[in-house]
């Protein structure tokens, strides 16, 4: 006796399977017969699905919430983040040098004091005027170099610096005297974490750092009249990072990288009249630079590869540019805007719409400089765009294709059985369906159903309210004669076709139809076989 191959169950539960892509749930392993009768009939499928199951098993990409009215709705999100505000505002490393030329030799014992002041500049970006900086890390190396042939002491300061004490920078050094040789050198090196920078000048400008000095000269013996020499400082500012920056930022562009938000709820439909009651986009936009910021799309478009045009720009209704709340200080605003039905979104769900993709750009100071900017070494524009779609609507004429692959086993062994498929439906949609076989070429051998599609799934009844009042029940006998087994042996694919539809599909007010988490949708498959025995 040949045993029958479990794998001519797919032809006959393919219905099942194309109701509500539930093709995880129907475990044929562990469909067990003890004994293979001439005349048999087994239960093959006994699944109790709800929308959520449904949509989980198919669409990974959306979330399944419910809105404040009970109904469930699905959830679409994408979220990008700028740069952080230290990379925006790059401090480049300074070297400074102040020369005090032609210093003349002082009588032994003498001492004489020369005072000498310079300034360093920060080049920072085009546009970005610093006020004060409070810097996170660095260091400075003040380097002395003296042709001078008496000690020096130097005390050099940076009044605009001050430490977190509140000191301000202040170094004395030592300068032994020139041996007419080597230049005598000196250096000294400070961290500069927690330092304020204030870089005003006294208030008169901007960027920029003093630098004081004051070089004692104590006069030595045995140093020809009239001699002279140099004192050079260098001081290098290195690795520079802020904590907090205060002043003018300008307006160079912060870019937001570019995201794009999978749609995967239609992804299975190809034509039909679909729409959507309320659906929208939240626009949320948090933001931690303290400043005037206007958000802009460079764009906001919708890929609809169902409709004529492919591409279509989401309207902003008047939200382009976005205008940024903002903290004054540390902290963080939160900006909100909703795209509503009053734009072209419902025309964009309708059109099945696969993907979301947008860029955009954050623009400071728009109007110029009219407060004072702050910005941390953390700020940030973070940009959330979530597509909500409540399940309240309707859809006429909704079709949907699949393709599944396929591998026929065991025709040989089948006289001829009868698939009988029960489904008690609580949802307030029906669904016509057919399941055509083909080759390898994708060449029709025959069909599931011979007189075409047929409502496999009655719409539940629904009331004034647009909520289903009962279940529909209905039974669906399919015969598999001998020889239409036979026919099927080169069957390598199932192409899946389904219309649906929903109750009132074509109603005036289609905003009526709502689905909620309790519907049910129970499928029970079984077959009745005659096998051929050798």
């Amino acid at each position: 006796m040949k045993f029958f191959s479990k794998k001519i169950t797919l032809v006959i539960l393919g219905c099942a399977f194309l109701f509500a892509c539930t093709e995880d749930y129907f475990e044929f392993d562990k469909i067990v017969v003890d004994e293979i009768r001439p005349e048999f009939a087994i239960p093959l499928v006994n699944s109790s699905l709800s929308l959520e199951d449904i949509l989980a098993n198919e669409d990974t990409n959306g979330v399944i919430t419910t809105d404040n009215t009970g109904a469930l709705e699905i959830l679409y999100e994408g979220n990008v983040v700028s740069g952080l505000g230290v990379s925006n505002v790059p401090i480049p490393d300074i070297l400074e040098t102040t020369t005090i030329s032609s210093i003349p030799s002082p009588p032994p014992g003498v001492q004489a004091t020369i005072p000498a002041s310079d300034t360093v500049e920060l080049n920072l970006n085009t546009g970005i005027e610093a006020d004060s900086i409070r810097l996170k890390s660095g260091s400075l190396v003040i380097n002395f170099n003296s042709t001078v042939r008496h000690p020096i002491s130097v005390l050099v300061e940076f009044p605009g610096m001050k430490n977190a004490n509140g000191q301000i920078l202040s170094k004395t050094i030592s300068i032994p005297p020139y041996n007419g040789v080597n230049p005598s050198v000196r250096a000294e090196v400070e961290v500069l974490d927690d330092y304020l920078l204030d870089l005003t000048l006294n208030g008169t400008t901007f960027n920029k750092i003093a630098i004081n000095l004051s070089a004692t000269i104590t006069g030595a013996a045995g140093v020809p009249t009239g001699t002279t020499g140099n004192l050079q400082l260098t001081a290098n500012f290195r690795l520079l990072e802020f904590k907090d920056f205060y002043g003018y930022f300008g307006q160079e562009p912060i870019d937001l990288i570019e995201d794009t938000i999978l749609i995967g709820l239609f992804k299975n439909f190809d034509q039909g009249r679909f729409y959507i009651s309320d659906p929208v986009i939240d626009i949320i936009i948090k933001n931690s630079y303290g400043m005037p910021v206007n958000l802009a799309f460079d764009y906001l478009d919708a890929l609809t590869p169902e409709s004529t045009i492919k591409v279509k720009k989401i309207d902003l209704q008047g939200n382009d540019p976005i205008s940024l709340l903002y903290p004054i200080g540390n902290g963080v605003e939160i900006t909100n805007v909703r795209l509503d039905k009053n734009g072209n979104i419902p025309e964009i769900i309708s059109d099945l719409v696969k993907e979301i993709a947008f860029d955009a750009n954050a623009i400071p100071n728009p109007t110029g400089r009219t407060d004072q900017n702050y910005i941390s070494d953390t700020s940030s524009i973070g940009l959330d765009v979530k597509l909500k779609i409540p399940l309240k609507g309707f859809a006429s004429g909704f079709r949907m294709s699949d393709t599944v692959d396929f591998e026929f086993e065991g025709a040989d062994e089948i006289d001829n059985a009868l698939v009988r498929t029960r489904v008690e439906n609580g949802f307030p949609i029906q669904a016509e369906l057919q399941l055509v076989f083909t080759d390898g070429n994708f060449m029709p051998l025959d069909s599931l159903y011979s007189q075409g599609q047929e409502i496999i799934i009655p719409s539940a009844p629904v009331g004034s309210n647009g909520r289903s009042t009962s279940t529909a029940l209905k039974d669906t006998d399919t015969e598999l004669t001998q020889s239409r087994f036979q026919n099927l042996v080169n069957t390598k694919h199932i192409l899946v076709k389904a219309r649906l539809e929903t109750t009132n599909g074509s109603a005036a007010a289609p905003d009526t139809i709502t689905f909620l988490p309790s519907y049910k949708l129970d499928i029970a498959v079984g077959i009745k076989a005659q096998i051929l025995i050798d």
